[in-house]
């Protein structure tokens, strides 16, 4: 498997491709301020239990503990939890939904499936504390709906910019008009 660095770190193709979209859309949603600090992507720390070995894992945070975060994730194809302290530091941890280089962290994604936190046997050793109101996708089709939303926030901002400007217009029009009517009651 060829590896690629994301925020200096190893990672496979998917998270490569996925991290810098579920970033922006963090930004973008007013999620994320600053920078988000990667933590762990391909690796082998003894807390993860291996299930960031072969990619498609991610430990991130922003240092806010939030849902709306897990949210996007959950919508983007990714399982995510907040690990909280004291058991952790504070961070959210996903599996990429539909990433083949992750094998041994997929047990997971079925654990929230069935509504468990993703921890202890199985994934299965306590209730699954996040949102619950997301869409099943795997990451390309997450990729697909957030670029979707961000075009729309685009082109949102740009008729409200255009908008903007025919206001502008409008009363300089009429600025004009005013001027252009006193001059002639003048004459």
């Amino acid at each position: 498997m060829k590896t690629y660095l994301y925020k200096g770190l190893p990672c496979c193709r998917c998270l490569y491709k996925w991290l810098p979209v579920y970033e922006r859309e963090l930004i973008e949603t007013g999620n994320l301020v600053g920078p988000l600090k990667v933590y762990q992507l391909i690796g082998d720390a003894a807390v993860s239990g291996n299930t960031h070995l072969g990619g498609g894992a991610y430990d991130v945070t922003d240092g806010v503990d939030g849902d709306g975060d897990v949210l996007i994730a959950r919508n983007m194809g990714a399982a995510e939890w907040t690990r909280r302290p004291p058991a952790f530091i504070l961070h959210r941890h996903g599996i990429l939904r539909g990433c083949p280089h992750n094998k041994l962290g997929t047990y997971q994604i079925g654990a929230l499936d069935k509504g468990f936190n993703g921890l202890g046997s199985g994934g299965l050793g306590a209730r699954d504390d996040g949102p619950r109101n997301f869409e099943v996708r795997t990451w390309q089709e997450g990729i697909r709906w957030a670029k979707r939303r961000q075009r729309i926030r685009s082109i949102d901002k740009k008729i409200e910019g255009a908008i903007g400007q025919k206001d502008v217009i409008n009363k300089q029009l009429k600025k004009w008009r005013k001027t252009k009517s006193e001059l002639r009651d003048a004459a």
